[in-house]
């Protein structure tokens, strides 16, 4: 079973509430806990994703910058921000 559907996001292409577009790659649901040595559930899973700016833009053949690689709560990830519109929408 793919654990992003599970969070009821996929997979894909989205776009930021301010226009960036990102391609969401990976949710995190456990981590290392240094204090037991187990990997222990998140309580707010991390969505991973990527600026496709970044990925697309080449100079001679080479990216043209680092891939950016960005973290956020899955609760950010699919919530409203002050405006209420949602952070991020599928395209």
């Amino acid at each position: 079973m793919n654990r992003i559907n599970e969070f009821n996001l996929e997979p894909g292409v989205y776009q930021h509430y301010k226009g960036g577009i990102y391609v969401l790659t990976d949710i995190v649901t456990h981590m290392d806990d240094p204090a037991t040595g187990h990997m222990e559930p998140l309580q707010d899973p991390l969505v991973i994703y990527r600026d496709v700016d970044a990925i697309v833009k080449h100079v001679n053949g080479k990216p043209s910058q680092a891939h950016q690689v960005y973290a956020r709560p899955l609760s950010e990830f699919t919530g409203l921000v002050s405006i209420g519109v949602k952070r991020f929408k599928q395209l």
